[in-house]
């Protein structure tokens, strides 16, 4: 379906069941998939749901907020960098065996500066995480530091 309609049937449906976390998360989706970032975020937002820590959602949350970072003037990444940092991190202690928020979590201290939380030591931390999880995907990490902490 085209945008317009797509983005109709999007709301009509979410306007039927506004408390539904789901709807919300796959409208995110949808929204990231359509590098709409903005959109992501608010639907993203609306999945939270503060009784249960679904790492998923805050993984997802953490992503557009860094996209939208990458393409912010300069006053404002540092707020949407913090942002990403937090989702990133509540995503992994969500669940601490999540490999694509550990993942996501290490690139964001090996690309940060250090003013805005990256540490390449925190990315190791998570990288020997993700090995403890993950044997050939923790070797993986750890190279793709050392390829990208340059």
């Amino acid at each position: 379906p085209s945008s317009a309609a797509s983005d109709v049937y999007k709301r009509q449906a979410h306007a039927r069941t506004p408390e539904n976390k789901q709807i919300s998360y796959y409208l995110g989706r949808l929204a990231f998939e359509e590098r709409r970032f903005a959109d992501a975020i608010l639907w993203f937002g609306k999945s939270i749901d503060q009784a249960h820590c679904e790492e998923e959602h805050y993984l997802w949350l953490g992503r557009p907020y860094g996209h939208r970072a990458l393409e912010a003037t300069f006053f404002l990444r540092p707020f949407l960098a913090k942002k990403v940092l937090e989702h990133f991190r509540t995503a992994v202690a969500c669940d601490p065996e999540h490999l694509p928020a550990r993942w996501d979590l290490m690139e964001y201290y090996v690309k940060a500066p250090k003013f805005l939380g990256g540490d390449v030591s925190r990315a190791r931390g998570q990288a020997k995480q993700i090995l403890q999880l993950d044997a050939a995907k923790g070797e993986r990490a750890f190279r793709w530091i050392t390829e990208n902490n340059r």
